[in-house]
């Protein structure tokens, strides 16, 4: 549509595609795309990535990063190639903490979670509202209740991304 502005809808919305390499670049915006989407709520400074050279798939990840004036440093096995969840955990769960009514929630569809900051009931709602539930094959969660995991390694116990 001629003049529509794209960005008006997706100021409170953002995409991590599941399937892209996870190059410290890529790392760095996922955390700058939680940190604008919590709309000030979480300063986050210093962000330092250090990706250990791959073995097979397997990368193994550390994130030093200060958050609201607290280091924080998150290390796990990820995937060259497939999106982890650890940074969105760590930052939902600090996230929630700061108790300002509002967090981060997600909604998981092939091409990787739509990531949202939400009012307190929000995910409830959307989900009555839209008839998402358990058995639907997709539905709205909040990312600090969910664990966090790193693609690296894949069990029963930490699915891969999505699943």
């Amino acid at each position: 549509h001629p003049g529509f502005d794209r960005a008006s809808c997706m100021a409170n919305l953002v995409l991590h595609e599941t399937q892209v390499e996870q190059t410290a670049t890529m790392l760095a915006a996922q955390i700058a795309d939680l940190a604008r989407l919590s709309n000030g709520a979480l300063e986050i400074a210093d962000v330092v990535i250090d990706l250990a050279k791959p073995v097979g798939r397997t990368i193994d990840t550390r994130i030093d990063m200060i958050v609201n004036g607290t280091a924080v440093t998150l290390t796990y096995p990820g995937d060259v190639k497939y999106l982890s969840t650890m940074i969105h955990h760590a930052l939902a769960t600090r996230f929630a903490a700061l108790d300002a009514g509002q967090r981060f929630a997600w909604l998981w569809v092939d091409a990787g979670p739509w990531i949202s900051c939400l009012t307190n009931g929000a995910v409830e709602r959307l989900n009555e509202a839209f008839r998402l539930s358990a058995k639907s094959s997709c539905q709205w969660a909040w990312i600090d209740e969910e664990p966090g995991h790193g693609a690296g390694v894949v069990s029963a116990a930490n699915p891969a991304p999505g699943a």
